[in-house]
């Protein structure tokens, strides 16, 4: 319905107008209108519709995707990290931000455990998720002993699997 309003808008201003639409049936589109000039002077507009349904399912399915792993994140009772092969924090959900003591997951994105922990334990995870980035192999079910802050200790099963990039590469770990 905008469809003239926008080609006076192109002809009036010079100025392109993308938006996307969507047809009688629901299908997918990019309609992109950008100024036609001869000699310095607008002169008409080159209309250009691509569907986009193809993209538009990526990037629904994407959604759908991303909001699955962060549901599962968000509520799972398990302390659960992705890192990078630096050390370097991709995730942390909240169950693991709480034995850090930070009450925001996201504030540990970008740093190492490390960062956020000067006691011995965080320097034997990071060791240990390091191992895993260089031998490529996933450690199932490890039971381990943390000496937490207190000086007490934890006992934890521990799962550490290599992440694998687009070209099956290790890019990192998840524990």
């Amino acid at each position: 319905p905008e469809l003239v309003d926008d080609l006076k808008k192109c002809l009036a201003s010079g100025e392109r107008v993308e938006r996307e639409l969507n047809d009688l049936r629901g299908k997918a589109f990019f309609l992109r209108i950008l100024p036609y000039r001869v000699k310095g002077i607008i002169a008409g507009v080159v209309l250009t519709l691509i569907d986009a349904s193809g993209l538009k399912a990526a990037e629904d399915a994407l959604f759908h995707e991303r909001y699955l792993l962060n549901s599962l994140l968000e509520t799972a009772p398990d302390a659960i990290y992705f890192a990078d092969a630096n050390g370097k924090i991709i995730r942390f959900n909240p169950a693991m931000a709480q034995r850090f003591g930070l009450s925001d997951p996201r504030g540990a994105i970008g740093k190492t455990l490390f960062d956020l922990s000067s006691n011995d334990d965080a320097h034997a995870l990071h060791d240990q998720a390091r191992a895993v980035v260089k031998s490529g192999k996933a450690e199932h079910y490890k039971l381990e002993k943390r000496v937490l802050e207190d000086g007490s200790a934890r006992w934890t099963l521990v799962t550490r699997l290599p992440l694998f990039g687009a070209a099956n590469e290790i890019v990192g770990v998840i524990v």
